[in-house]
């Protein structure tokens, strides 16, 4: 198990640097927009953007997982078509060559000819990032280093959630304030890359991959610092990162309900940093009743939540503390990604002693 969760940490790793080398170079960004459309537009927004980084990471850890484990290949689901359209009005399939130089070429084609430009990224996409850092591999030591078979397991990556953030988004950031502490409620830092794992059988999320590639940024030299956070539930057996670790009462702000009479609601950006703050322990639930989420922004977290002890239920079958499940569309939706939405809403947690408070204030 160790092997396969290394092997997806260094993809999460080089997602990241991909979106962050798509953001450095300002001219090239604004290359890299495309509108939605279609079936594939997103209902929550009145214009939706697929970017050319959303599309290459997608392909990026597809291809890099596949070529260390082929069985994968055909059971990586993403939320990106990989056909991009040029401002040349050329449509191209995006995909990984077997080198640089191949896929350079590939990039060039993509924008409008401009060689620099894929010539940087296709040195990020075939970067090696296997050599993960000090912190990441002590964490990984708690896994056992066992054979693990993954043909049973299906794969939904977000190469980039809360993309309006992403692409609007810079170093200030605004916060929401819940006693003496801060949350970032939108910009750089609330963007995602969000890789879950899930049993095909059960459609039961095992693995989760969080990576936050602009969570910390440097004035000095004005570059940002990502950050991961792992979660393992899987066979009876639950591992996950120390950066997991929960936050006090004190600092998680007041949330017994006997204690203070009241919720604390906040707005925030991007739904996998919403599941992700309760992982943290920042706040005690994330609860919509809206289908504005999908398999691909809940699968990594869910997975994380549980190897804590908490889960995602679907908000509408709450009563049967019902969990959402990933291998299986939307009845009766046959087409674009509303097959895939979380159509009747989520509802997070990180405990079952947090879950039955709220149940109990919401239907007692």
């Amino acid at each position: 198990m160790r092997s396969f969760l290394k092997a997806l940490l260094s993809a999460a790793e080089k997602a990241a640097l991909i979106a962050r080398a798509c953001r450095k170079e300002k001219d090239l960004f604004k290359l890299l927009i495309e509108e939605k459309v279609g079936d594939d537009k997103n209902a929550k927004f009145t214009v939706d953007f697929k970017t050319l980084a959303d599309v290459l990471i997608q392909e990026t850890i597809r291809h890099d997982l596949s070529l260390q484990y082929p069985g994968l290949a055909e059971n990586i689901k993403g939320e990106e078509s990989n056909m991009f359209t040029n401002t040349l009005n050329e449509t191209i399939k995006v995909k990984v060559g077997d080198t640089e130089q191949e896929t350079s070429a590939l990039l060039y084609k993509v924008l409008d000819r401009n060689q620099v430009a894929a010539d940087l990224l296709s040195k990020q996409v075939h970067f090696d990032t296997s050599q993960l850092s000090d912190d990441v591999q002590a964490d990984l030591k708690q896994v056992p280093d066992s054979n693990f078979n993954v043909d049973g397991l299906g794969i939904w990556i977000d190469p980039i959630d809360s993309t309006n953030n992403y692409i609007t988004g810079c170093s200030q950031v605004s916060r929401a304030v819940i006693g003496d502490q801060e949350i970032v409620s939108k910009g750089l830092q609330v963007v995602t890359v969000l890789i879950g794992v899930y049993d095909r059988h059960t459609g039961e999320p095992v693995i989760g991959i969080v990576h936050q590639p602009f969570a910390e940024h440097n004035e000095e030299t004005n570059s940002w610092r990502g950050q991961v956070y792992w979660g393992v539930n899987y066979q009876g057996e639950r591992y996950h990162s120390s950066s997991l670790k929960s936050c006090s009462p004190k600092e998680s702000g007041p949330t017994n309900f006997e204690d203070t009479h009241r919720i604390i609601v906040i707005v925030l950006s991007g739904a996998g940093y919403k599941l992700l703050c309760v992982a943290r322990g920042w706040a005690k639930y994330y609860i919509t009743e809206r289908a504005s989420t999908y398999r691909w922004d809940s699968c990594a977290p869910h997975a994380i939540l549980r190897s804590l002890g908490g889960g995602c239920l679907n908000y509408s079958q709450r009563g049967n503390k019902t969990e959402v499940n990933y291998d299986k569309p939307n009845d009766g939706v046959v087409a674009g990604i509303a097959q895939w939405s979380n159509a009747g809403g989520l509802l997070a947690y990180q405990s079952q002693t947090d879950l039955d408070t709220i149940l109990t204030h919401l239907d007692g």
